[in-house]
């Protein structure tokens, strides 16, 4: 897909190839929106998809670790902060600061704008084989009347990003989405995984999460509770464990959490009888150690059937292997002799899964479910990077057989190729979800470096919608949540949800843009964030 294209899909009012250069001046037009600026001498920036990047220790631009600054960087840059954008993009468009300041910025063509200075130096930004370079100039400008944005200029013929230059930048304008719980400590260096969230009988919420406290907490679960129906968030237990993909759900009056202990590992459970503030440990298999070896899964939901509780898991290999646990519902779920695992199903890479051709790679992160007819399934999300919009059902026969016919097991649903969670509400006689829906126009968009050759289907993650079915295997999109033009940082995604009265509530491992820069892609999140869909069972 051409340049040009990505760039309108960006949503951008400007062009990289404007007929003029326009002037760093602090006159401001009527229309010209007021963003906030700091009041701590930091450098404040604005601009589409800002990144604030260290240069002494990261490449030059956002999802591009091919170009790197070589050694003819000048002293006076080298050890500062970098504002830039994409490199097929603008940059930084305005520049602000709450008191005088000089600031350093680079262009790749001359320019000729009332205070900007030519500093006569030069330095080459290239790929690490050398075969493309771009020589930048350096300038200096001198903010001289704080609290007033100033214009950067854009330049003609510039086809890479401007670069912005000093010790600390934060960047204005980002937009916020939901109710934020927490951030990552290190923005691009850790990563929000695996949120989970339940209404507690008392009328808290409570989410567990991977990421936002790596800092201190390692690989921990930390759970977070809000006592106000999710306005404002405390930390309830700062990570008393560690766990990957991890269910929280209630039964016979006791909280639970269940997933693996690792990435790549044993399945455990904890239990906790105060609301989340303390958990049992999972030493042995007599205390919540139920399954040794390496497994995989997602925050999915369980179902009752059958006297039984049910959850869905996979094994954590290249193939990952299809298998289903459950225990009877009085028995102590943190013994492994409660459990019991049916038999493994391997996803085969030659099924055609629409009857056209189409292959998926995998099917993971599955939610048991009863039917309409008062069977069990598990429906897998199908990684198919054309369309995103493939889900498995397999068939659990009991405690110990689980079966699945490729040629009537696919079905369609929108972003089912993408984590999703699945629920039935007696009172609309449905089943709900919230999925990412692939929007096609994104299908291809490119961006030199990770996206050279296109995004595909299964990163498409910047829309967010309510879908409904009354069988599980036609579903309707009720209503968009969440959407953004940036396909490449924004990512609302592997959402867990809960019905609480005629509203539902979320969780998110989103990302997107903020004041510190950007995610490494829309695959990495750097926050959690909570979300309320009110009267969900209205269409929109």
């Amino acid at each position: 897909m051409k340049r040009e294209k990505m760039f309108m899909h960006f949503g951008l009012l400007i062009s990289l190839f404007c007929a003029a250069c326009v002037g760093g001046t602090e006159q401001q037009p009527d229309n010209t929106p007021q963003w906030p600026i700091t009041d701590d001498g930091v450098l404040n920036v604005y601009g589409e998809l800002i990144d604030v990047r260290n240069v002494a220790k990261e490449s030059v631009y956002p999802i591009n670790s091919d170009y790197l600054y070589n050694e003819s960087l000048p002293s006076e840059v080298a050890k500062l902060k970098c504002a830039v954008s994409v490199m097929e993009m603008r940059g930084v468009e305005k520049i602000a600061c709450s008191q005088v300041c000089g600031v350093y910025v680079a262009f790749t063509e001359p320019i000729n704008a009332p205070g900007w200075t030519d500093l006569g130096k030069t330095f080459v930004v290239a790929n690490e084989s050398g075969t493309k370079r771009m020589q930048y100039s350096l300038y200096r400008y001198k903010i001289d009347k704080p609290m007033q944005w100033v214009d950067v200029p854009q330049v003609e013929g510039q086809a890479v990003s401007t670069l912005v230059f000093a010790p600390e930048i934060t960047v204005q304008g980002t937009e916020s989405y939901g109710t934020l719980i927490a951030k990552v400590d290190n923005l691009r260096g850790h990563n929000v995984t695996n949120p989970s969230i339940i209404c507690l009988p008392n009328g808290e919420l409570l989410v567990g999460c991977n990421g936002p406290l790596r800092n201190s907490a390692g690989k921990h679960v930390v759970f977070y509770a809000s006592k106000d129906g999710g306005k404002t968030w405390t930390v309830r237990n700062k990570g008393q464990f560690q766990m990957s993909y991890e269910s929280t759900f209630l039964h016979n009056g006791v909280l639970y959490v269940m997933g693996a202990d690792d990435a790549a590992g044993n399945v455990a459970i904890h239990a906790s009888y105060d609301n989340g503030y303390t958990w049992t440990d999972a030493v042995d298999a007599n205390s919540g150690l139920l399954l040794e070896g390496a497994f995989h899964s997602a925050p999915v939901p369980v179902a009752i059937w059958n006297g039984r509780i049910w959850r869905a898991m996979e094994t954590n290999e290249t193939n990952k292997k299809v298998f289903v646990m459950s225990a009877p519902v009085d028995a102590n779920l943190l013994a492994a002799s409660s459990w019991t695992m049916t038999n493994m199903i391997t996803y085969d890479k030659t099924w055609d899964v629409n009857g056209n051709g189409l292959k998926g790679s995998q099917m993971i992160e599955g939610n048991v479910v009863v039917t309409p007819d008062g069977n069990l399934v598990n429906i897998l999300r199908v990684d198919e990077r054309r369309y995103g919009r493939t889900v498995a059902m397999v068939n659990v026969e009991s405690s110990k057989k689980i079966s699945f016919t490729p040629a009537t097991g696919f079905y369609t649903m929108p972003g089912g190729g993408k984590k999703f969670t699945i629920r039935f509400d007696e009172q609309s006689g449905k089943y709900w979800a919230i999925t990412n829906p692939a929007d096609q126009k994104y299908y291809g968009n490119q961006a030199e470096g990770y996206y050279t050759n296109g995004i595909t289907a299964d990163l498409l993650r910047n829309k967010m919608s309510l879908c409904s079915s009354l069988d599980l295997k036609t579903w309707t999109v009720e209503r968009e949540l969440l959407h953004s033009d940036d396909p490449f940082f924004h990512g609302f995604q592997y959402v867990d949800w809960q019905f609480d009265g005629d509203d539902i509530v979320a969780v998110i491992r989103m990302a997107a843009p903020e004041e510190r820069g950007l995610p490494n892609r829309q695959h990495d999140a750097n926050m959690l964030s909570f979300f309320r869909v009110e009267n969900f069972r209205t269409r929109q």
